[in-house]
């Protein structure tokens, strides 16, 4: 029997956890034996096999040092697995979370242990600060990447984008993996109660929780859009990152002063449950200007509902065979509508974005932004800060007309494309063909001679795909 120890910097509610929980669940059910290790302890159910070592959660100064961590983890995984794991599958190793990991990898590889390096996310993707931890990681571990190359080594990504990315700055096809994270389907309850008793309105239902790259501007904007007086739109979540809160607490305030039909932080009403909320909604929403995975362009069909909204195709690319034609790609905002010192603005966030990177501005980085996909002379809303999105929205509460030059959303989905949608999405990404996937890559990892050894991915490569002038976002920064 195949043994594989899993290993995260916690396995606290949500995000990766929940993978692993799909994961494991998928792996077992083919035979594999599963374990978990995490820096923080498990507070769920689905996990049998499961230890808390605390060397592994974010650390930005060393109390540890790799080869103590990995020393540890082996004598922890042997005693969940009865003996040795085959694979240590190892979630976002390089995110820069814990200082530590760069000379853990390294012991680890050394040592001809089979590693499986999973990336949800990177420091290169926005993450100044966690960039720079990772960069003192590897000085400390004396070591230049944090993606060396040999066979002992396999790296999974979970899109296409960055796949590419990777694959440009010089991994080779053979050591990476696409692996789309599995989705558990669905049920809404039958006891569905009406949240919004009282009122025949049609209610949008953003599930989200409102941080930055949300978006949440934009749900006010579309609200401005409909304005047939019959639609409310309603975002589920508030932030957990006390910093986003004022910035949160600041489009609620625009919403009661315009008096704009949305609601903020449904799902923590007590009166009423994230599922009453979902069977009550006629269409699931999403503004997103950043996704990883993109699991809000296919959950919406487990539940019979249709998804409208903003596009990024650069994540959609990857889901063949769901029809998401009515999504728009920009709201193209005249030039005109900005405030006068915007190029100016632009120029001092990407100076500042490339500084926290230590980098300089490469030359014609601001016309690079400005030059992006919108019609002449017009720049997309998602791209945008919160003072230029509340500025056009307030501009159109002053002169409605505007309103006439701008995409209303597509929310009306014929039965069909729903099921359609319903159907591949349950199909391609069931917990069997996850499981396929990840033992056809532990596989192939275990029979790759582990003496291999390539020349590791330069750092200022991977930055310098995610690091584009052009990509560049106000909410992400």
């Amino acid at each position: 029997m195949m043994k594989v120890a899993i290993i995260h910097y916690h396995l606290q509610r949500g995000g990766v956890t929940t993978v692993i929980e799909n994961a494991v669940e998928a792996l077992e059910g083919i035979g594999v034996d599963c374990a978990v290790i995490g820096g923080l302890p498990y507070i769920g159910t689905r996990l049998k096999k499961h230890a808390c070592v605390e060397g592994l959660q974010y650390c930005q100064k060393s109390r540890i040092n790799g080869s103590t961590l990995g020393g540890e983890l082996k004598s922890v995984a042997k005693r969940l697995l009865g003996s040795a794991p085959d694979i240590w599958h190892i979630h976002n190793h390089s995110l820069g979370k814990n200082i530590v990991f760069p000379e853990l990898i390294k012991t680890l590889a050394q040592a001809g242990e089979r590693l499986y390096l999973q990336m949800h996310d990177f420091a290169e993707d926005g993450r100044p600060q966690n960039y720079q931890l990772l960069r003192e990681g590897l000085i400390a571990a004396g070591v230049h990447s944090p993606y060396p190359i040999r066979g002992n080594i396999h790296y999974a990504v979970i899109n296409s984008r960055d796949a590419g990315y990777l694959k440009a700055a010089g991994m080779p096809d053979d050591v990476l993996s696409i692996i789309p994270n599995a989705i558990v389907g669905k049920e809404l309850p039958e006891d569905l109660r009406d949240p919004l008793p009282g009122t025949r309105k049609r209610l949008l239902l953003y599930p989200t929780r409102g941080i930055r790259r949300k978006n949440m501007g934009e749900l006010l904007l579309l609200s401005m859009l409909m304005d047939d007086g019959n639609t409310v739109l309603a975002s589920t979540l508030p932030p957990d990152n006390p910093l986003w809160h004022p910035i949160y607490e600041h489009w609620e305030s625009l919403v009661k002063e315009l008096k704009i039909p949305v609601l903020f932080g449904v799902g923590t009403r007590p009166d009423t449950r994230f599922e009453d909320w979902i069977g009550r909604s006629e269409c699931l929403l999403t503004t997103s200007i950043q996704e990883g995975f993109g699991l809000a362009y296919l959950e919406p069909w487990l539940f019979g509902k249709p998804l409208a909204g903003r596009n990024l195709p650069d994540i959609t690319e990857d889901f063949s065979g769901i029809d998401l034609s009515n999504l728009y790609t920009q709201i193209p905002i005249p030039r005109k509508l900005l405030s006068k010192n915007f190029a100016e603005k632009v120029e001092y966030a990407l100076t500042r974005y490339y500084e926290s990177f230590k980098l300089r501005l490469p030359q014609g980085a601001v016309n690079a932004f400005m030059s992006t996909k919108a019609p002449p002379e017009s720049i997309d809303f998602g791209a945008l800060d919160e003072a230029e999105q509340e500025r056009i929205i307030r501009a159109i509460y002053r002169d409605p007309e505007l309103k006439t030059t701008l995409p209303c959303i597509k929310t009306d989905i014929p039965p069909a494309i729903i099921a359609r949608n319903r159907t591949v999405t349950t199909e391609t990404y069931n917990l069997e063909q996850y499981a396929k996937r990840l033992l056809r890559d532990y596989r192939h990892l275990l029979s790759s001679s582990a003496d291999k050894l390539g020349a590791p991915i330069a750092p200022i490569k991977l930055l310098s795909c995610f690091l584009n002038p052009q990509t560049f976002r106000f909410l992400k920064s």
